[in-house]
């Protein structure tokens, strides 16, 4: 007779204890789950909060010792100038190296580069931050990072991944871990700063109120900052807050935040436009406005957009039928007062991109969806066309599962999310507007995430990374407890020749993560 070995024995041993839970009732389940996440709530908020004044203070000390140590360098080399004795160092670098050569070096280093060229002495950081200071050389073209946001019930800090390099780089956590990414636009993040990010909101975590120690009452308004921020050169360019617009609202009637942001250009520039989505509802406004301005009216009652995207002072958004038709919201500006705009709904003509959706039933209790397809929308900025993206995706969900996270997270998947394909159509307008399937990208390399797409020259791929013709995903299911941590990622690259996917890799320092919120693809830049 064959022994059971000890990975049968746990099998058997799991199998019980999960028949044993099943019979207790759901709600019973239910109310025990809330009440060990509120008693863990507790000591986690302290500890956040502890650790987060730590970091200030060790950010705040770090940077006065490095001030201190310039005004030193200053007083040296002033007294060194007056006694007529000659700095051979920033004489050497300073003085003789000539600025042509030192254009074309500069021209040719990546962001990266440029940080780790600052850390060598101070006449190459005093290089660097002058050729910076004057804006007359770019860094070299590269490849998108990769905001890797920490969950705000994650002890991990926010940090970037650099596909040409495969390393991580890690932004200063007391600020970056405080704000949630919603969207890129070249080297710009869309942030919303709000209570809800910081660490003493686990108190109000699925508003539980258990104890003396609460800090934010429940169904409280969460005060929301909304800006644009440069994690490179630390500039900021701030927009209005979120907070006043009356339409956004979730569940229990509380507020939910922006979690796609897109705009017509960087900040810097006159005129920029920038349009949110939330709950199915959209908002717009320039940097200069004191509020949002929602969109709302006849045309648009009942729907619930899912991606939206700005050409030329248009809004364009979808639901759920972007097969069917797309509303079109032309913006127009009014001097000394706010924004109108004026809505168009267009209707797609024949032949419409085929919806899939299949859904089974097992009979482990487990509930499988296949082939469900999620809309996205991006632009072209060179030739100002517009894309719509069909992810396909796959996922599994327990029919009775032992802890109701439904209840509690909305997210009871088994299995999470996973990309199983896409597919690209093009807005033409030959008689009336028609998606056209696109297979060639040509030289582009389309990168996609929750918060939106964007499309990158192939000439920026000077380590041979990525392959044209190509769509760079990154997703994550950050509330899935039932499977692993690596299988929540779906990040991958998806080739539009041969249709196939190759999973990424992460960094063994990154393969463990837990606890992630949306990733943001960005294009680092001083500017």
């Amino acid at each position: 007779m064959v022994k059971p070995t000890r990975q049968k024995w746990t099998g058997i041993v799991a199998r019980y204890f999960e028949d044993m839970a099943r019979m207790i009732p759901r709600r019973t389940r239910y109310k025990v789950v809330r009440f060990a996440l509120g008693v863990y709530k507790v000591p986690f908020t302290y500890y956040g909060i502890s650790r987060t004044m730590l970091l200030q203070t060790k950010h705040h000390v770090g940077r006065k010792v490095i001030g201190a140590m310039s005004s030193v360098r200053r007083m040296r080399d002033k007294l060194m100038k007056h006694c007529g004795v000659e700095n051979k160092e920033e004489s050497r670098w300073s003085n003789n190296l000539p600025e042509e050569t030192l254009d074309l070096v500069l021209q040719r280093l990546c962001i990266q580069d440029y940080v780790r060229c600052r850390s060598v002495c101070v006449s190459w950081r005093g290089i660097i931050d002058m050729a910076v200071a004057s804006k007359c050389i770019r860094p070299a073209p590269q490849l998108p990072w990769l905001v890797l946001r920490a969950h705000r019930f994650s002890l991990k800090d926010t940090c970037f991944l650099s596909l040409s390099d495969q390393k991580t780089y890690k932004p200063n956590p007391t600020h970056m871990n405080r704000l949630n990414c919603v969207g890129s636009i070249e080297g710009w993040l869309f942030t919303v700063d709000n209570a809800g990010w910081h660490p003493e909101a686990f108190m109000n975590l699925w508003s539980l109120e258990p104890w003396s120690f609460f800090i934010h009452r429940r169904y409280s308004t969460y005060t929301t900052v909304n800006y644009f921020f440069n994690p490179v050169s630390g500039a900021r360019v701030m927009l209005p807050s979120q907070s006043a617009i009356p339409c956004i609202s979730g569940r229990n009637h509380q507020p939910t935040f922006f979690y796609q942001v897109v705009a017509s250009s960087v900040p810097t520039i006159p005129h920029c436009l920038v349009a949110g989505l939330s709950n199915g509802h959209l908002a717009f406004c320039r940097p200069t406005d004191k509020s949002w301005t929602p969109i709302t009216g006849e045309k648009i009652r009942g729907l619930y957009f899912v991606a939206i995207e700005i050409i030329d002072r248009k809004i364009y958004a979808v639901t759920e039928r972007s097969s069917m038709f797309i509303m079109v919201f032309d913006i127009q500006d009014a001097h000394g007062s706010y924004p109108s705009y004026n809505a168009e709904r267009l209707v797609i003509l024949d032949p419409r991109p085929r919806s899939y959706r299949s859904f089974n039933l097992l009979a482990d209790g487990v509930r499988y969806a296949t082939d469900i397809e999620s809309s996205h929308l991006v632009k072209d900025s060179v030739s100002q066309e517009l894309f719509l993206i069909l992810r396909c995706v796959s996922f599994a969900c327990e029919v009775d599962p032992i802890v109701p996270w439904c209840e509690i997270i909305d997210d009871d998947n088994t299995i999470p999310l996973k990309s199983d394909g896409f597919r690209v159509f093009k807005l033409e307008f030959n008689k009336g507007a028609r998606w056209v399937q696109v297979d060639d990208f040509g030289d582009r390399i389309l990168f996609m995430d929750r918060a939106g797409c964007k499309f990158i020259p192939a000439s920026c791929n000077n380590k041979a990374v990525l392959t044209r013709n190509c769509i760079c995903f990154a997703f994550d299911s950050p509330f899935c407890f039932a499977t692993v941590s690596s299988s929540r990622r779906d990040f991958g690259v998806f080739s539009l020749t041969n249709k196939t996917i190759d999973q990424y890799a992460f960094p063994e320092d990154h393969s463990c993560t837990r606890l992630n919120a949306q990733p943001v693809w960005f294009t680092p830049d001083f500017y």
